[in-house]
């Protein structure tokens, strides 16, 4: 059957942004984005990584590999102010994209107030300027394009800073992962057909549904980014959660109730048959049984950093898809422009930065 999926010119029509062009340059931007240096002495025992939508998600992907391989604890927070725990042993790594961002700015303060080391990454703004006029460690990037388009380039960023100051050796790691991203990119890409293509497959079992996303507990980041790409890329409503805890809560609204005809489970698996991984595979057979039709995706990946950014670009591709099949140009994001005009008058009414 005939799909806009296969058709790579009436694709780039509805593309007018060129979203496709950032989700695909993400490995080379991350490979660019390591040779960053940080040359300031950075004494922490522990991190938190500051910042909001597309700007925080390489937190995530970070905080995930850090349970996994991390000397220090690393945690990501969203919002106007730092844990209360947070003091001058504390490594804070401010990321926003523009600089601009009003939350990330009250964080930036408090982490000031409480003592704790500050490196900022960002392209400029108003946190440029800031960690320029106390002197704080900042690693500046290429700016032009979406946050959630820049996850290399943020990604990577921060992942010197981590590796800098001790918490694990993720570099390497990242490194020793970009050939089999490359791989996976690759197979996924336009001109691949739906017939031999992950990503496109994906796309079309989620087209019209409300896909609710699940992975390994250690791998929770892969999940929530392929939701927020979802919900702005496509333009549709999804969810995310995570495996074993959805078997203690969201496996009852599976099972249960009858208003979900609309709701599409998706579990992706890490491949690495780990006890989270196992778990979910049980969970999947309970949904099979009941006739839910799980869709299950395996992206591969030989180590568990691998694992994660091959998450990542599948999902970021099959968002892609989804809006071709929606006729959607996946860059603009009206709503957000409208909420942060909002915001913006509540911050300023308040005096706030």
């Amino acid at each position: 059957m005939p799909t806009v999926l296969d058709d790579v010119k009436k694709m780039g029509k509805i593309d007018k942004e060129g979203m496709l062009d950032a989700i695909r340059g993400m490995p080379s931007d991350l490979e660019s984005a390591l040779d960053a240096v940080i040359t300031a002495e950075l004494d922490c025992n522990r991190a938190v990584i500051c910042g909001m939508g597309g700007s925080a998600i390489g937190g995530d992907i970070l905080s995930d590999a850090a349970d996994r391989m991390g000397c220090m604890p690393v945690s990501v927070t969203r919002g106007t102010s730092l844990p209360n725990w947070a003091d001058k042993c504390t490594l804070a790594v401010m990321i926003s994209y523009s600089g601009n961002t009003r939350e990330t700015l009250m964080m930036y303060d408090d982490a000031k107030a409480k003592g704790c080391t500050v490196v900022g990454i960002t392209s400029g703004g108003e946190l440029g300027k800031r960690c320029r006029e106390n002197n704080d460690p900042m690693i500046t990037v290429t700016g032009g394009v979406q946050p959630r388009a820049a996850l290399g380039l943020l990604l990577g960023s921060a992942a010197v800073v981590l590796d800098h100051a001790g918490a694990m050796p993720i570099v390497i790691s990242i490194q020793n992962g970009l050939e089999e991203l490359r791989d996976l990119s690759r197979s996924i890409a336009p001109d691949i057909p739906v017939a031999d293509n992950i990503a496109k497959q994906a796309a079309l079992s989620l087209n019209c549904t409300v896909p609710i996303i699940y992975c390994p507990g250690h791998m929770r980041s892969v999940a929530l980014r392929w939701q927020t790409q979802i919900n702005e890329n496509s333009k549709m409503l999804a969810l995310s959660g995570e495996s074993p805890e959805m078997n203690h809560n969201h496996i009852v609204g599976w099972m249960e109730t009858s208003l979900i005809n609309d709701c599409q489970p998706v579990f992706i698996e890490d491949g690495s048959g780990s006890w989270e991984g196992r778990i979910q595979d049980v969970s999947v057979s309970l949904m099979n049984d009941a006739e839910l039709e799980p869709l299950v995706i395996s992206p591969g990946g030989e180590t568990p950093c691998g694992r994660l950014l091959r998450g990542i670009h599948l999902g970021d591709m099959v968002s892609y898809y989804l809006a071709m099949l929606k006729g959607v140009d996946p860059t603009p994001v009206e709503s957000i422009g409208t909420l942060k005009e909002r915001l913006g008058i509540l911050f300023d009414r308040d005096g706030s930065h």
